[in-house]
């Protein structure tokens, strides 16, 4: 199952929800303290609603006398009856009769440390049925959680009640300090999960377990959701039940809108290539701001997409089959903003950009904590096992997953997993016992041994896995100290065994190997950063984009070959320049272009007179400098050769020709290329000096801090510009000649003479500053934009696979 992060409530909440989930809302109309979401191929719903707190004082079950075996457990006895609760609350209202199966908690919420969350399975029996031609009249428990239950109701007007069983899960994440509850419904038709064959329960265990597991694991609340009025957020139980009186508008979804649905989304999607979910309707929050977002990758054949675009929502609307107002039943005043508005509809991001998300070793920490969870709770493991068999596996989920279903045995013995320990590992003293390390066998010498059974005395097991981890750099997979034994040491025995600077330099190691097992995932390369980058371009798509990210260390780097940001030119060009500059290929071909081959032998020869009768030291051969032939067939022409037209001398002329024409085309570039890398550094040098040269406008002139931070502004666009220069005389260098050429070179020839404009007058001396900021300003934002011209006309044209380089970018 594929996940992917969205935001709800707008921007208030943010979570992991399968990728084949759709928003009910973007063809329903639903509470505003709830959010809907249904399977585009079965009838499971997840809802996720925000309420006020139920406190003790207002619970008004009996406490379970089981809940308090333990005196410390109070709070949790009180959550316990928290959850029972809020399932009893929405069958109470219309009557529905429901069985709390099973309930568990508290469990780890992990972005939000101290923060309590608790499951819960239960079974829920609801009726549909129609009174005298009125609407349906659905219950309370199907308007709120059976929202996609799916039941076609009959037309004809009936007074016997139809029954649905629903199989509900539940999520409830306690926010104390907000004096809020988040609830997370899922939502199984018993009928359908029966009609699957096999276990009903074990069935919707294991589709509702994966995704309220990855949902604790992934929720989290921006700052928004602490500033946002209350009522705006959440409500009082039982206030915001939907009255089911408008056919049109509070129907439940029924199959036939649900197959027009995924036809219609489908649709959309095939014509626009985009792979990203629908649009979502006008959120009733405030939207924060953000910088960084992230797009999943799974797929081997995608490529990084620009995302929905306004020229998509508007084909949609516009498309000759039935509107999303003609399949939910409500026209387009209904519709309205809430779908086509074009202030919602996120910005395309400029061409040359691509998604990418900073991470921190602490995200990364929590990252891995998620996945360990997941497929700890999907395979029944403990979670040291699981983290061992997904490090086997290099964190690949699914493939892990499948196998292990396959044959578990064999995965978990390649991996290294043994059996479990119970409960926490201890070290013990045996009567007799001989270290087979250290032949030691003193009294009351404590040992230690994992489940393999192999025994060693604490001292060896301390120093084997302290030169492992401190030595070795070791820490995923350290083998217990038996030889031929591959049992892996999980972080339980290790925590046991070593001191705690060992135990952090081990976790450091475990989130080094993280990054460095996930594709998506590199370090930021610049000295001492921390900083991990997720980016989803996969190696094949590296002569297509430039992925250039930013790390939170201002460092700007290609997340494809880790070297400083060389946009536009793509990492192969890249590559094949750097070694151009750096190796003796230019030298090669300045001796090409300054020396000949003897004709005879193939020595190189340097002419080093004026006489054009060569003879070669090596063979003695005797040749004309001039044409390359032989020296007897000039005659008495010996200083002036007139035979250039030879066939005996036409090859070397051509040859040096050509390799003379090379040289000048390479400096041509190159002078350039090395002068804009000269540039950018006394740029640098002068920004450095910046904030010197900004005190000193600021005393001279009486502006305010403020009012000079246009010459910052101004040096950040300079060293930017002069970068992205540098870069495209490498580029052009293996470009083929054709009409893109002369657009691509006129950009940046504008680029060119507007940095040099902005560097004089940068340099000016510090009183005329002030009376050109206006000019300053205004040159900035030409730099900038003729920077965004140039990279996108090059991004785009490289995407779409329009560039015709005179080399080969594969070798």
């Amino acid at each position: 199952m594929e996940f992917r992060n969205i935001e709800l409530f707008g921007g208030a909440i943010a979570i992991d929800l399968p990728e084949d989930f759709l928003d009910v809302s973007d063809i329903r109309q639903v509470p505003d303290n709830q959010e809907v979401f249904m399977s585009q191929d079965t009838q499971t719903s997840i809802i996720i609603e925000i309420v006020e707190r139920l406190e003790p004082e207002k619970l008004q079950l009996q406490p379970n006398d089981n809940s308090k075996t333990n005196p410390d457990q109070e709070e949790v006895a009180q959550d316990m009856q928290a959850v029972k609760a809020h399932i009893h609350e929405i069958c109470e209202v219309s009557g529905d009769s429901y069985e709390l199966i099973s309930s568990t908690g508290p469990i780890e919420v992990l972005k939000l440390p101290n923060t309590p969350a608790y499951m819960a399975q239960a079974r829920i029996l609801c009726s549909v049925k129609r009174r005298g031609g009125e609407p349906a009249s659905v219950s309370a428990a199907a308007r709120r959680v059976a929202v996609s239950e799916g039941i076609e109701i009959d037309e004809e007007i009936t007074t016997q009640p139809e029954t649905a069983t629903l199989i509900c899960h539940l999520l409830l994440i306690r926010l104390k300090e907000e004096e809020t509850d988040i609830i997370a419904y899922v939502v199984m038709p018993h009928k359908e999960l029966e009609r699957d064959g096999g276990p009903v329960d074990a069935k919707a265990d294991e589709i509702a377990s994966a995704i309220l597991t990855r949902l604790s694991a992934s929720f989290d609340l921006p700052s928004t959701f602490f500033t946002t009025p209350p009522q705006a957020k959440k409500r009082s139980a039982c206030e915001a039940v939907v009255d089911n009186t408008d056919k049109d508008l509070r129907s439940i979804i029924t199959g036939s809108d649900r197959a027009a649905v995924r036809k219609r989304v489908g649709r959309a999607l095939e014509d626009s290539g985009d792979p990203s979910p629908t649009p979502k309707r006008v959120p009733d929050l405030a939207t924060p701001a953000t910088t960084e977002t992230t797009t999943s990758m799974d797929s081997e054949e995608e490529l990084i997409s620009d995302g929905s675009s306004q020229e998509h929502m508007l084909d949609m609307q516009g498309s000759d089959d039935e509107s999303l107002g003609d399949v939910a039943d409500f026209g387009d005043d209904d519709l309205g903003g809430s779908f086509y508005d074009k202030e919602i509809i996120k910005q395309p991001r400029k061409p040359y950009e691509v998604d990418f998300k900073v991470l921190s070793p602490e995200d990364i920490q929590r990252e891995q904590n998620m996945q360990i969870n997941e497929v700890a709770s999907i395979l029944g493991l403990p979670l040291e096992s699981a983290a061992i068999l997904l490090r086997f596996a290099r964190w690949n989920r699914e493939k892990l997953i499948e196998s292990y279903m396959e044959d578990n045995d064999r995965i978990q013995e390649e991996a290294g997993v043994g059996a479990a320990f119970s409960g926490t590992p201890k070290t013990e003293v045996i009567p007799g016992f001989v270290c087979d390390i250290c032949c030691e066998d003193r009294k009351g010498l404590e040992s230690y041994a994992m489940r393999c059974g192999h025994r060693f005395c604490v001292d060896c097991y301390r120093h084997y896995l302290g030169q492992k981890i401190r030595e070795e750099g070791e820490a995923a997979r350290i083998q217990c100290p038996q030889n031929k034994c591959h049992r892996i040491v999980d972080s339980k025995t290790l925590d046991l065994l070593v001191t705690e600077d060992l135990q952090e330099r081990y976790h450091r190691l475990l989130i080094r190997t993280y990054v460095d097992d996930k594709y998506n995932l590199k370090w930021c390369p610049a000295p001492n950063c921390e900083f991990a980058i997720d980016c989803g371009v996969k190696k094949r798509d590296l002569n297509r984009v430039v992925p250039t990210v930013h790390c939170r260390c201002s460092h700007s780097f290609c997340f494809g070959c880790t070297l400083n940001d060389h946009q536009p030119p793509p990492c192969s060009l890249v590559k094949k320049w750097l070694k151009k500059c750096k190796d003796d290929s230019e030298t090669a071909n300045w001796i090409s272009a300054h020396t000949k081959e003897c004709p005879k032998c193939s020595s190189t020869i340097e002419k080093n007179g004026g006489c054009n009768h060569m003879t070669c030291r090596k063979c003695k051969h005797e040749f004309c400098w001039m044409c390359m032939g032989l020296w007897s067939e000039h005659g008495t022409s010996w200083y002036n050769c007139n035979r250039f037209e030879e066939k005996s001398g036409a090859s070397a002329r051509d040859a040096q020709a050509r390799s003379r024409q090379s040289l000048e085309r390479y400096l041509h570039y190159y002078n350039r290329y090395a002068n804009h890398e000269q540039s950018a550094k006394l740029d640098k040098d002068l920004y450095l000096k910046t904030e010197k040269k900004m005190m000193s406008l600021q005393s001279q002139s009486g502006l305010s801090w403020i009012e000079v931070q246009f010459l910052d502004t101004a040096s950040h666009a300079l060293q930017q510009c002069r970068q992205t220069l540098k870069w495209t005389y490498a580029f052009a260098f293996y470009l083929a000649r054709n009409n893109l050429t002369e657009i691509f070179e006129d950009n940046q020839k504008d680029l060119e003479m507007a940095v040099e404009s902005l560097s004089e007058m940068f340099e000016k001396p510090i009183d005329q500053l002030s009376a050109l900021k206006i000019d300053i300003l205004d040159k900035t934002a030409y730099c900038n934009k003729r920077r965004v011209i140039l990279l996108s006309d090059t991004a785009e044209n490289l995407k779409n696979q329009e560039w015709t380089f005179n080399v080969d970018l594969d070798s």
